[in-house]
């Protein structure tokens, strides 16, 4: 209306307009709308910005998820081949040393000869530093056949006497970590120590022990 006035030369009424409280309230209304305006598009702003951040930050998590899973599942499948692995060649250790120590014992042997063949192969096989073995008389009590590089000691072994006739008793293999000072000793050109872990087996035949053997590491 300002306008029109100024445009159609009544000047005197645009400037009454001008100067009335009508055109103040008017720029007020518009400044108010403006700022609305301009406050709503800072409210969006400021939500697209924080949805932006929050989708950015979810994406983060779950492919830190991801890749976590994904870590652990190759974990996984790497300890179970290696398992596997150490498994098969466990099992082709233990067939190839069957197979061997089968052909050293082959032919007729006086008792003597078969225990020093079958305990200088057992303690080499298994890196053994000392060893003996065993056969059961009778009577339960044992009688030393052979040796690899052990000490001179007692041949004869009571029934339940010792590591050795525990485990005979027991009727299975034990392995001991602690040694008694002097148990197991072994001998060289050069001197003497006692072994420091043993390995202690009876030989049985359905249920029946023959004979027993043990190992000495250092």
């Amino acid at each position: 209306l300002t306008v029109a006035k100024r445009r159609a030369g009544d000047t005197a009424g645009a400037l009454e307009i001008v100067g009335s409280d009508r055109g103040r309230a008017a720029m007020e209304r518009i400044r108010a709308v403006a700022a609305e305006m301009s406050a709503e598009e800072q409210r969006l702003l400021t939500t697209r910005q924080r949805a932006w951040e929050d989708a950015a930050a979810a994406s983060v998590i779950v492919q830190s998820l991801g890749a976590l899973v994904l870590l652990l599942l190759i974990g996984g499948s790497a300890i179970v081949a290696a398992r596997a692995h150490r498994a098969q060649e466990a099992e082709t250790w233990l067939r190839a040393g069957t197979a061997g120590l089968s052909l050293a014992i082959q032919g007729d042997r006086r008792l003597e000869e078969l225990g020093g063949i079958v305990i200088d192969y057992l303690a080499r096989y298994l890196d053994a530093q000392v060893g003996a073995i065993y056969s059961v008389e009778s009577d339960g009590t044992l009688q030393r056949v052979a040796a690899f590089a052990a000490a001179a000691s007692a041949a004869t072994v009571r029934p339940g006497e010792g590591l050795l006739g525990q485990a005979i008793k027991e009727g299975r293999a034990m392995q001991v970590g602690e040694v008694p000072a002097g148990y197991l000793a072994v001998q060289s050109a050069l001197g003497q120590a006692t072994a420091r872990e043993l390995l202690l087996s009876p030989a049985a035949v359905d249920g029946v022990t023959y004979a027993a053997i043990e190992l000495g590491f250092l």
